[in-house]
């Protein structure tokens, strides 16, 4: 065999070697499109990269502002891979790495293409502690960015064998299909909340529209015929948790039961004893401290704020 017929030969086997795990692949993304959650899509995609890419582990780890932290792990033979690595993944002072402090995934992200590391025992680059994962020779990795925005970063290794460009650019492939579905996950998630949301909001608004609805009419006489106003009422979604007592003073929590309830200033200063300017007052507060443009979106930032602890 003559070096053109090698060199033909070579190129075949690398162009079947990238097709094999296609059809892997396309099954293993459409599992993780049905994950129930966030969680759930973060847990099982290290484990559906090895099976799929033929690998024997795998981690998964999450960009958190400045900091790296490992949000997954799987490994073939070691059911307690994930523990090892979250202890493992820390700096010398036992906090979280920081992302400046890794050139090879600033490097990835920049590019945004996976790498191949041949040698990871004398890699000297900075963040040995990402790439001596139970002491493999070579490994590769790859940035997970959905429309551009860096969510974490997938390592995968095989335990036997070295790893090549083929594997390289297989798991940049398979992080590529996962960083659309996480994506797709927490949007579902934020969805999910936002519904819960409006959904008290409507409860909310029944409760009132039904006190108003059982509200006397009282005739004053017969030149005047206006029906009595309604007293105001408090609409409690939920008790004030420590997250809204840090946030609003109990006062303030007050106004925004009222303010739930549609009430205006002038209601709000009825329903407290208190000047109408003071209601005002109250109001503009909440809206500055809630960050909120006006009543409705203060409302819905209140709710999600007895949603946390």
């Amino acid at each position: 065999m003559d070096f053109v017929e090698f060199r033909a030969d070579l190129r075949t086997s690398v162009f079947q070697r990238q097709l094999a795990p296609i059809p892997r692949l396309q099954r293993a993304l459409a599992e993780l499109r049905t994950a129930s959650s966030v969680e759930d899509a973060v847990r099982r995609g290290p484990e559906v990269a090895c099976r799929s890419c033929g690998f024997s582990g795998a981690v998964l780890v999450q960009v958190e502002g400045r900091e790296v932290v490992p949000a997954g792990a799987w490994a073939a033979r070691d059911p307690d891979f994930f523990a090892k690595v979250s202890r493992r993944l820390v700096g010398d002072d036992g906090r979280p790495l920081t992302f400046e402090n890794l050139s090879m995934e600033r490097e990835m992200m920049r590019r945004r293409r996976p790498v191949l590391v041949r040698d990871a025992m004398n890699d000297n680059r900075p963040g040995q502690e990402l790439r001596r994962m139970a002491g493999v020779r070579s490994y590769v990795a790859a940035p997970i960015l959905p429309e551009g925005r860096v969510l974490g970063f997938m390592y995968a290794f095989h335990s036997e064998d070295r790893l090549d460009i083929v594997d390289r650019d297989v798991l940049g492939t398979f992080t590529e299909g996962y960083g659309y579905a996480l994506e797709r996950a927490i949007l579902r998630s934020r969805l999910r909340t936002q519904v819960q949301l409006y959904g008290e909001l409507v409860e909310a608004a029944k409760r009132q529209l039904d006190a108003v609805g059982s509200a006397g009419l009282t005739l004053l006489g017969p030149a005047d015929c206006t029906p009595a106003a309604p007293e105001p009422e408090f609409v409690r979604v939920a008790p004030p948790t420590p997250s809204a007592l840090a946030l609003l003073s109990r006062r303030e929590i007050e106004v925004m039961e009222l303010l739930a309830g549609g009430a205006t200033n002038r209601v709000i200063a009825a329903r407290l004893v208190v000047a109408e300017s003071t209601a005002k007052a109250h109001v503009a507060q909440i809206l500055r401290k809630l960050e909120a443009r006006n009543r409705a979106e203060a409302v819905t930032k209140y709710l999600r704020l007895l949603h946390t602890t």
